[in-house]
């Protein structure tokens, strides 16, 4: 099955653009390379909305309907942004990893969001904003999930974030990859969205986040996709894509 999934030859074109083994360029590195960063687009967006429902990069307008890739790491972030919100504000509070505050934010709602037992992992929200609130059904302080991933369509690596509907979708993800005794690389997944009525929920003017997985049963696959891990765990998605969140803020709403 996974002759089908992913090539040998793709995967070994992968790691020479990665390692910076093209000729000519034999003293390239990772951070010489522009890396595309991705995010479903609503249909609320005042940038880029004809593209709705599909997944834009938002520096070179360039578009998928769908994304087929192999997932590397996860990063979280959380984001509170002022109530009503309006085009053009800032975030009040945020986090680069999930836990505690950036080191950019000037007046920190609370000195860490959560805390998480080293070692039952269990986590233990700390900050009221990002405690869940029954009357909105959603925490103030909004949970995001970014991905560094390998496209299987260019085979070369990029970013891209989830946030609102799209989160429960990512933690079903996240389960289903535990519950597997996988590594998150050990699987192609293909990510596409849908209206909500597609899915047998209300109707609504906004996309969600769908996903089809295939797992990688070929040893030497997982050998070349595990040492493409390693070679972009010096990246920072967090640096890149924490600057875009606030450009972003002023073309839609980002609950």
């Amino acid at each position: 099955m996974s002759n089908d999934l992913i090539k040998k030859d793709d995967l070994q074109l992968a790691l020479s653009g990665i390692k910076g083994e093209s000729l000519g360029l034999e003293e390239a590195t990772r951070s010489d390379i522009k890396m595309a960063v991705y995010s479903l687009i609503q249909p609320t967006a005042n940038e880029f909305a004809a593209f709705a429902g599909q997944f834009v990069d938002r520096s070179t307008g360039e578009s998928k309907e769908k994304i087929r890739c192999v997932l590397l790491k996860m990063n979280k972030f959380r984001n509170l942004w002022p109530k009503p919100f309006a085009p053009g504000d800032k975030r009040l509070c945020w986090s680069t990893d999930g836990k505690k505050p950036s080191k950019d934010v000037e007046s920190p709602v609370s000195e860490i969001c959560c805390f998480v037992d080293p070692n039952s992992h269990k986590e233990e929200i700390v900050c009221f904003q990002a405690q869940f609130d029954p009357e909105t059904n959603s925490p103030a302080c909004k949970l995001s999930y970014t991905f560094t991933a390998l496209d299987l369509d260019t085979m070369q690596p990029f970013i891209i974030s989830f946030k609102g509907s799209s989160v429960g979708v990512i933690k079903s993800l996240i389960t289903l990859i535990i519950k597997h005794k996988a590594n998150l690389f050990d699987a192609v997944v293909t990510f596409f969205a849908v209206k909500p009525e597609a899915i047998g929920k209300a109707k609504g003017n906004y996309f969600i986040i769908q996903t089809d997985i295939k797992w990688i049963e070929e040893d030497e696959t997982k050998k070349s996709l595990r040492e493409i891990f390693n070679q972009l765990q010096g990246i920072k998605p967090s640096e890149i894509v924490d600057k875009k969140e606030n450009t972003n803020a002023a073309e839609e709403a980002p609950f």
